[in-house]
């Protein structure tokens, strides 16, 4: 009887066992994928313009400059926009005569709804004169995310490069040919790739922990 529990103990650290290295292996195959089939239109794409996380979604810009939006989307596909100045000049869309702060806007098929976040009685309705819609625009974004399963884009602070993030221990970094420094400090650059695996010049892969805290 001893002897048929201390084997279905073995069997059961063996299945575990394979459960967990399966598990990663899936993991990692994320980033294998959009290093094989997606990099190159990711690229392309204006998902390199912004920071992303879930909890923040796209940020535009530096938080402490002037040159700065943020954007959230909302579960009914409108979106609520931080930094109605920089994001009005930028997309030619006047929000900031509603608000300077910020503003939920809605769309129609010619027009925008601008709703005050901190009262839903204040509301105005404007043209939208421009070929596209903002809203499409961060919607279209946000499905490219799931598209490609990226829980986060990392825009350096202080140099031009690109972490994509697919879980807490599978992500790359995307390294432009002309890496462009924002600052004269060029040391840590020796950290910022030191535990990661070079696939080719512009991008590595990396499988140590992450700092993720969205959930």
């Amino acid at each position: 009887m001893r002897n048929i529990v201390t084997l279905i103990l073995v069997v059961f650290i063996i299945s575990l066992t394979n459960c967990t290295s399966n598990s990663g292996k899936n993991e990692s195959l994320i980033s294998e994928k959009f290093y094989k089939k997606q990099k190159d239109s990711f690229l392309k794409s204006d998902l390199t313009k912004f920071d992303y996380n879930p909890r923040t979604n796209f940020t535009y810009g530096n938080i402490d400059s002037s040159n700065y939006y943020r954007v959230l989307i909302f579960r009914d596909s409108s979106i609520r926009i931080f930094g109605t100045d920089v994001f009005s000049e930028l997309f030619n869309v006047p929000i900031n005569d509603f608000s300077e702060r910020d503003v939920i806007v809605s769309k129609s098929e010619t027009n925008y709804m601008l709703t005050d976040p901190y009262d839903d009685k204040k509301v105005k309705i404007i043209k939208n004169t421009t070929d596209s819609n903002v809203v499409d625009y961060f919607l279209d974004l946000e499905k490219l995310i799931l598209k490609y399963q990226i829980l986060e884009i990392d825009k350096h602070s202080q140099v031009n490069t690109l972490k994509i993030v697919f879980s807490d221990n599978d992500y790359l970094i995307y390294k432009p040919d002309s890496l462009v420094f924002k600052s004269s400090n060029k040391e840590y650059m020796k950290y910022l790739f030191e535990n990661g695996k070079e696939i080719d010049k512009n991008w590595i892969h990396f499988t140590d922990k992450t700092n993720i805290d969205y959930y």
